[in-house]
């Protein structure tokens, strides 16, 4: 699997191998990014959310591409993958509030691909 930032007309690079979400959620690449290749069985993350702060609540959804009905699951959770707060699969937002991530302490991001396929994500504060 191989990442790209922004819009797909973009093209940026992103990262071999992401070890924050905020090396794939960059405000250069319009908060958006693509997982190309993805294959059944894969997952990206769980990955720590870095310097990506928010106030009230942070919200990722998959906003084009993907491998249809039932092709991922993604949300935020803790560093075993145990998710938290409302999880999103598909075209579906995944959302955090801003006390579900002080009780995590440390908020990470991952999301399962249940279908191969790329798909784009982008985030936001809410």
């Amino acid at each position: 699997m191989r990442y790209t930032l922004g819009n797909l007309d973009q093209n940026l690079p992103g990262p071999a191998s992401p070890s924050a979400l905020d090396q794939l959620i960059t405000t250069a690449g319009n908060n958006k990014f693509t997982a190309h290749d993805a294959q059944a069985g894969a997952r990206t993350g769980p990955l720590p959310l870095g310097s990506i702060g928010f106030q009230h609540s942070y919200i990722i959804r998959q906003t084009q591409m993907g491998g249809g009905k039932g092709s991922i699951k993604q949300g935020f959770c803790d560093a075993k993958g145990n998710f938290t707060g409302t999880v999103g699969s598909d075209q579906e937002s995944a959302s955090i509030t801003k006390d579900q991530a002080n009780k995590l302490g440390i908020v990470y991001w991952m999301c399962e691909y249940l279908k191969p396929g790329s798909y784009t994500f982008q985030g936001g504060a809410g």
